[in-house]
């Protein structure tokens, strides 16, 4: 009797697990299964959805970086999505930003009002005007040419040219013909040729033209506001006849040596002082020197203007006797005083 009732539950157990297993296979085969079109679409989707996920970056990334990283991070690259525009960083094409273009064309005009110390009764005070034009364009970083034009005019006409032009300089600049020694430090070659308009040079003294060289030294002394500057220049003149129609030997050679200060007293404010001595030889070798020194304080008006005010003076190194010094930094007889300004683009 129990054995009768044993095999009766593994009857029903057995037709249990076969009803379940009709039930299954019955759902499945009511399922309609998926068409390639609609699995495609799904696909698409998916892929679709990826792509949003990777464009858009995350903002809890870019707020972990640290500063130095974020410098690094400077080119950019945008990605459309919608109406929303996402900015990523990539830094691996940071060397390839576009840096913004240095001007190359420069253009500056000076006027530049100057007269003598004092007024002297005979009538030997000095009172001119004088101005320059000058252009450059920058070729290349490493050559840069420009050209000038200044004029004079003798406000008391004392002379039979008391207002002409006086001569064209162009030059040409070569900073980088000779690699720099330290950041602050610059030394500068320079080449130029000189073309005289004044009646005074091609009439009087019947030059033709004038080549020069020349080396600018240019030293910016760090974590201060001074600057110091060294040219030494040789120029070759070159003249019709070895004298002049005033009876004055022409100078056909001149070696002048420069040296200046400048120093940044305010924002808008500097004082600059230099100082010249020039050595000249005639056709006939004979040797005579002359000095100029000036004192400019400079004020800058605006970023494109300045105004210029200052002492000058310049003669002879030495007296009519050849051996006493005749350099001064203020003498009444050749001291002068000038008001410029200077404007540029």
């Amino acid at each position: 009797m129990k054995l009768d009732r044993r095999i009766q539950i593994l009857h029903l157990i057995v037709l249990a697990i076969v009803i379940g297993l009709a039930s299954s296979h019955s759902a499945h085969s009511k399922t309609p299964a998926a068409s390639p079109k609609n699995t495609a679409i799904d696909y698409s989707k998916k892929v679709r959805s990826s792509k949003k996920k990777l464009k858009k970056p995350s903002k809890k990334r870019f707020k972990k970086r640290s500063r130095k990283a974020s410098r690094r991070l400077q080119k950019k690259r945008s990605y459309k999505s919608g109406k929303k525009t996402f900015m990523v960083k990539r830094p691996h094409l940071k060397n390839q930003i576009k840096r913004k273009k240095q001007q190359k064309f420069s253009l500056a005009f000076s006027k530049t009002y100057s007269e003598s110390s004092i007024n002297f009764q005979d009538g030997r005070d000095s009172q001119s005007l004088s101005g320059q034009l000058s252009a450059g364009y920058q070729f290349h970083k490493n050559f840069k040419l420009g050209a000038s034009v200044d004029g004079y005019q003798d406000l008391n006409k004392r002379s039979e040219d008391y207002g002409d032009l006086h001569a064209i300089d162009i030059n040409g600049q070569l900073p980088g013909l000779i690699p720099k020694l330290a950041s602050w430090h610059t030394l500068t070659p320079i080449l130029g040729i000189s073309l005289p308009l004044s009646k005074t040079l091609t009439e009087y003294d019947s030059l033709n033209l004038s080549l020069s060289a020349g080396l600018s030294n240019l030293i910016r002394i760090p974590s201060t506001k001074l600057s110091l500057s060294y040219l030494v220049n040789y120029a070759r003149n070159i003249h019709d006849f070895e004298e002049s129609l005033r009876g004055v030997d022409n100078k056909q050679h001149k070696l002048t040596n420069s040296f200046g200060a400048s120093y940044q007293i305010l924002d808008k404010l500097s004082l600059t002082l230099n100082f010249a001595l020039s050595s000249r030889w005639t056709y006939e070798s004979v040797y005579d020197s002359v000095f100029s020194s000036s004192q400019t304080l400079k004020y800058n008006l605006h970023k494109n203007m300045s105004l210029k005010f200052g002492h000058m003076n310049s003669g002879q190194t030495l007296h009519s006797d050849g051996r006493t010094s005749n350099i001064q930094l203020y003498n009444e007889n050749s001291s002068g005083v000038f008001l410029g300004i200077s404007a540029w683009i």
